[in-house]
């Protein structure tokens, strides 16, 4: 497979949570195309955290993406210059209170295979304890639930996950566990 060629590059709008470009690519077969839109986000991180008896941490929150109310993982956006593990223990202990020792990661993906997005790093925590309040400071309000770990993928299924990136989460943590 050949690569496409950028030819041109125009910033149309920037904020510090997303940047829209235009582009003018030339395709391997020598076709142009003038109006190729690619966006950046910020990237992020989302925890399938459990509990030391076994339990998923979830948030129950409204998205206004979606508007309405949905389950979610915990997670949130990686820093300027912050590791994405540093930034998924601290997103797991300011939105949940809980935190762990035990860390593993399950991968790294774009979130949009055409328009670029950003990329979402996955990671695993067990033996989560409650070690402090939740003190996100974001704007969403984050009723935090237990589940057991079937009944997590039975929400999954059932749709009362919402987002995409969450399911993937639970998909990545849970492979080879059923």
């Amino acid at each position: 497979m050949k690569t496409w060629r950028v030819r041109d590059r125009k910033l149309l709008y920037s904020t510090p949570r997303i940047t829209l470009y235009r582009e003018t690519v030339e395709l391997p077969d020598g076709r142009i195309v003038d109006d190729y839109e690619q966006f950046d986000m910020k990237d992020f991180a989302i925890i399938f955290a459990q509990t030391t008896d076994g339990r998923v941490i979830c948030e129950r929150q409204y998205k206004h993406g979606l508007r309405k109310e949905t389950l979610t993982l915990p997670g949130g956006q990686i820093e300027d210059g912050e590791d994405p593990l540093m930034a998924a223990q601290r997103e797991l202990l300011e939105e949940t209170g809980y935190s762990s020792g035990d860390w593993r990661p399950l991968g790294r993906f774009k979130t949009h295979a055409n328009q670029g997005g950003a990329t979402v790093y996955y990671f695993e925590a067990r033996h989560c304890r409650l070690t402090a309040a939740p003190a996100s400071g974001d704007l969403e309000d984050i009723q935090i639930e237990l589940f057991p770990g079937a009944a997590v993928t039975a929400a999954a299924r059932n749709g009362e996950f919402g987002v995409v990136a969450d399911l993937a989460a639970i998909m990545l943590a849970t492979m080879g566990n059923s």
